[in-house]
């Protein structure tokens, strides 16, 4: 059992009032109906940045410790989506390209 729980692992947020543990579940990013290149760009980094997130987290024994974790995992995951993304448009792919060059220097 938890004590004081704060903080996301994957698209599950935890919240700690008064004793008691809540979890939310984050929504996913939405699309304007008729979205700017920009928009779609956008769209496409947060997804893509957040299922490799929710992968690395996922890898973690300790949830404190993947919780704790979670700003760094971002933060390296976004600079590796803005290095690889020019060169490798498949979805999939660029989700593999992040976690084996955020695996090689972790």
């Amino acid at each position: 059992m938890f004590t004081a729980l704060s903080g996301t692992v994957g698209d599950l947020t935890f919240k700690t009032r008064n004793g008691q543990t809540f979890m939310y579940q984050k929504p996913d990013p939405q699309l304007p109906e008729h979205p700017t290149p920009k928009q779609r760009a956008r769209y496409r980094k947060q997804l893509i940045v957040a299922e490799c997130v929710k992968r690395i987290q996922g890898r973690f024994d300790d949830m404190l410790t993947a919780i704790s974790s979670r700003k760094t995992i971002y933060n390296r995951v976004a600079r590796l989506y803005d290095k690889l993304a020019p060169t490798v448009r498949a979805r999939t792919k660029l989700i593999r390209a992040i976690l084996d060059e955020y695996a090689r220097f972790a």
